[in-house]
This record gives structure tokens, C-alpha cells and sequence, in this order.
């Protein structure tokens, strides 16, 4: 009974503090600094050890194309047809000038509605440091109610470098 009532307390103390910011016209916004590997794509490459906030990043290498994003399918999160989705992360690359990019690839019955990608090339230009990225895409005009909006990080090359505090929002 004790662990039950530390588990609520505990609950309201994470999900109830949270402070909702009214930021222009967006819909919808979420973050995660990793450390809470819930709603989110690939989450298998959470790593423990080099992050830029907390203990856990999401970690790309020879055994990992594909690096941690989101997928919610708009009705979920809202009624209204969003125009953009903005993701922002910070990189931690282990060469300069990374070949690897996030990907905004929306699906409507599991076909793709349209596939654009922000490089990272001219943005992570250290070794060895964080790096923060921001990402805007303006999404089609065909989309619905019923569309993916899946967005993630693309490695290749199969190159060695970390993300971390991944945010989404749409507007």
C-alpha cells in the first residue's frame, strides 16, 4: 500500500506540474529529453551515457539507420488540420559536417503523403560538441484527420553521433 501511494504522489508531482505555455498558433507540442522513452519512435537506440540533458540520448551507429522520432496520427492529438511541424534536437556528432538529417514523412493509410529531410551537414560542422538543431516543414495540403505525422532522425551513412531533447510541434 505504501509503494501504491508514493506511485500517486509521484505520479502528480510529474504529470501535474507541468505548466502549459500558449505559444502563437500552435496545436500541439511535445518534448522528451529521453529520459521518459514513451510515445516515440526507434527508441530502441536509447542510450545511456553521453546526453545533452539528463542520462539518455538517442544513439545512431552502424547498427542504427534510423534514430528516435514521433508518429502520432493527427486525430489523436487534435481536431484541426495543422500547416507545419517544427522539430528541434540537439546532435552530438563525432565528426564534423554530419551526413544525417531529420525526416518529415507523413503517411495517410499507410502510404506516403510527401518526404522532405533537413540536413545536417552545414549545421553540425564540430566534432564533438552539441549542436542544436531546428527543423521546419510545411506539411501538404492532402492531408486528414486520419494522417501520420511521422518525423524522425535519419542516419544513412550509418555514422556515429547522438541525439537528445527531441521536440515536436505542429501549427
Amino acid at each position: 500500500m505504501r509503494n501504491f501511494i508514493l506511485f500517486i504522489i509521484a505520479s502528480v508531482l510529474i504529470f501535474g506540474c507541468g505548466k502549459k505555455e500558449e505559444k502563437g498558433n500552435e496545436i500541439f507540442s511535445t518534448s522528451n529529453n529521453l529520459d521518459a522513452n514513451n510515445l516515440w519512435l526507434n527508441t530502441n537506440t536509447i542510450f545511456k551515457g553521453n546526453a545533452h540533458s539528463g542520462l539518455y540520448s538517442s544513439k545512431l551507429d552502424t547498427a542504427a539507420e534510423y534514430g528516435i522520432g514521433i508518429n502520432p496520427i493527427l486525430k489523436n492529438i487534435s481536431d484541426k488540420l495543422p500547416k507545419k511541424i517544427t522539430i528541434k534536437c540537439w546532435v552530438y556528432s563525432t565528426v564534423p559536417n554530419l551526413d544525417a538529417s531529420i525526416v518529415c514523412n507523413p503517411l495517410l493509410n499507410s502510404q506516403v503523403v510527401d518526404w522532405k529531410n533537413y540536413d545536417f551537414k552545414t549545421i553540425v560542422t564540430k566534432a564533438n560538441e552539441w549542436t542544436e538543431i531546428t527543423a521546419s516543414f510545411d506539411l501538404p495540403k492532402n492531408i486528414t484527420l486520419d494522417t501520420e505525422l511521422r518525423a524522425f532522425v535519419w542516419n544513412p551513412n550509418k555514422l556515429t553521433f547522438f541525439v537528445d531533447d527531441f521536440e515536436f510541434s505542429i501549427e
